[in-house]
């Protein structure tokens, strides 16, 4: 049961924090309006509701093991190539990651909830399901809470130094009101209003270079804790020998 469970905690780790900055960064960095940022997160759930049915009869004739470890990889994969092709700025090369992550979504869910559930006898079966769904609740809070201080502080200190190399006479007032561009702060506006042109270029750029940073490094930490629960699942799902006399 640990290794189902761990594989859910991680995979709903990933997910949340994924959708919740993959959406930050459609909009404050590519300039997507919400409703169009939400459309283009889709490929990471949309598939679910065509892939359960066979992913259930895939794990009742083959096993949870392959399937929970396999999806967990795969997810990793595709969660380090979003962070690495987000630098790129251009959507559609986030697509074909995005959907990689779909389709292991359901596969990771319905085949890690169905070996807690299994690994136990019938009599607790509730409490499997309840273990199952918990786990899947302390990662949700765990990939949203440690991924923003990830993204945040990445990306406030890449911010700082760079807007250090736009004008070396901001004080310290002037930088923090400035880590306010992408929220659209009354002053920051202000202040951007008072730069030359290539200053405020420059100062826009930086924002979101740093949120670009940000983003990538937290989708590094998320793809390296798949890979650990895909490794830990390996072990903790092999087939346990019968103990005898």
């Amino acid at each position: 049961m640990a290794g189902s469970l761990t594989g859910l905690l991680a995979f709903q780790f990933a997910i949340l924090g994924l959708t919740v900055y993959f959406t930050l960064y459609l909009q404050h960095v590519l300039g997507f309006a919400p409703a169009v940022a939400g459309a283009l997160s889709l490929p990471a759930v949309a598939l679910a509701p065509f892939l359960a049915g066979r992913v259930g009869r895939a794990t009742d004739s083959r096993g949870m093991r392959g399937l929970t470890v396999g999806a967990l990889v795969l997810a990793s994969a595709a969660v380090l190539a979003i962070g690495l092709l987000s630098g790129e700025r251009v959507v559609l090369l986030l697509l074909v990651p995005l959907l990689a992550f779909g389709v292991a979504r359901p596969v990771a869910t319905i085949a890690g909830t169905a070996g807690a559930v299994g690994a136990i006898s019938a009599q607790s079966r509730g409490l499997a399901a309840a273990l199952a769904t918990q786990s899947r609740q302390i990662g949700a809070v765990l990939g949203v809470a440690a991924l923003g201080v990830v993204v945040t502080a990445t990306e406030h200190s890449t911010r700082t130094e760079l807007l250090h190399t736009v004008d070396v006479g901001f004080d310290r007032a002037d930088r923090r009101a400035l880590d306010a561009v992408l929220a659209g702060g009354d002053d920051a506006d202000s202040l951007l209003a008072a730069l030359t042109p290539g200053q405020r270029t420059a100062a826009v750029d930086a924002a979101a270079d740093a949120y670009v940073h940000g983003f990538t490094v937290a989708m590094i930490v998320a793809s390296a804790v798949l890979l650990v629960a895909a490794v830990a699942g390996w072990w903790l799902l092999r087939p346990r020998r019968a103990s005898t006399g």
